[in-house]
């Protein structure tokens, strides 16, 4: 059994969020993640808030998306083994595996992993409780952060099917801005939005990330970290 959040192998945290733990933060890359964690970082402590990556039993670091993938398709808690962490911003990830039992020709196979898209259902069975935290950020601005940084949109096209098929599908259809601008607003934002109001014992947190003043009030008002 894992131990309770807040057990004595590691420094308290200096201040307990107000919400239901875990907090899954669901915004993606590009969209304030890292500033997000810091910010709980800055609250908690530096070893509460987790943001790509979490060291595994033998101390290495290691990525939290193929963690919770594994997790995931084996049907365990998403986070099980992943790190003791109450929050969890920017799990996703993509990469090749070698290590696949369906692979036979020896080729690395794409694989990608992100929260949002892949893992609500488990969020809601097994966390129940738990709290999603999105701040979406202004959709053009995304797209263009995203296409600035390492071609991200590009590979999430070879890695992750342009997240056609809920991701699980790779084809060789390029992604245009306009089909980003629809995939970010009219799939993804309201499908997180919608699965939690159907699944109302999770705490759903929403506020536009660029409204700092609104954004800022209402994550001290629901978390207590000023």
């Amino acid at each position: 059994n894992e131990p309770s959040y807040f057990d004595t192998k590691r420094r308290p945290p200096n201040i307990i969020p107000r919400l239901p733990l875990p907090i899954f933060v669901l915004n993606m890359p590009k969209s304030g993640t890292e500033t997000i964690q810091e910010y709980f970082q800055c609250g908690m402590g530096k070893y509460w808030a987790a943001h790509h990556q979490y060291r595994d039993l033998e101390g290495e670091l290691d990525e939290l998306a193929i963690c919770e993938l594994e997790n995931v398709v084996n049907d365990r808690p998403m986070v099980e083994g992943c790190g003791r962490f109450a929050v969890y911003t920017d799990a996703g990830y993509m990469w090749k595996d070698d290590d696949d039992d369906d692979n036979h020709n020896g080729d690395k196979q794409k694989k990608c992993f992100y929260p949002g898209v892949h893992g609500l259902e488990n969020i809601a069975k097994y966390y129940p409780r738990a709290t999603l935290l999105h701040l979406p950020r202004n959709t053009t601005e995304w797209i263009q952060s995203s296409r600035n940084h390492h071609r991200i949109l590009d590979r999430y096209d070879d890695y992750c099917g342009g997240f056609r098929n809920g991701g699980n599908i790779r084809t060789n259809q390029t992604t245009t801005d306009k089909m980003w601008a629809d995939w970010y607003e009219k799939q993804y934002t309201a499908r997180i939005r919608e699965f939690a109001r159907s699944h109302p014992p999770l705490t759903y947190v929403e506020s536009p990330l660029e409204d700092f003043e609104a954004t800022g009030k209402l994550l001290e008002e629901l978390t207590g970290i000023p």
